[in-house]
């Protein structure tokens, strides 16, 4: 396998685990935001934030990496 192609696929294994993980636990949350008003509240978007902090770092990451392994094939 080259650089490119294991990359690809260590990028969409983990691109389909996190956005499998959000969706469980954001009907998780959204399940029990209605029991645990204030509490879920704060730590739903404590969760959101987190979330799409790591997303952007993780995009990021992975342009980078593209680039950057696109370069050395040349």
């Amino acid at each position: 396998m080259s650089t490119k192609e294991l990359f690809f696929f260590f990028f969409f294994f983990f691109f389909f685990f996190f956005f499998f993980f959000f969706f469980f636990f954001f009907f998780f949350f959204f399940f029990f935001f209605f029991f645990f008003f204030f509490f879920f509240f704060f730590f739903f978007f404590f969760f959101f934030f987190f979330f799409f902090f790591f997303f952007f770092f993780f995009f990021f990451f992975f342009f980078f990496f593209f680039f950057f392994s696109c370069c050395q094939e040349k």
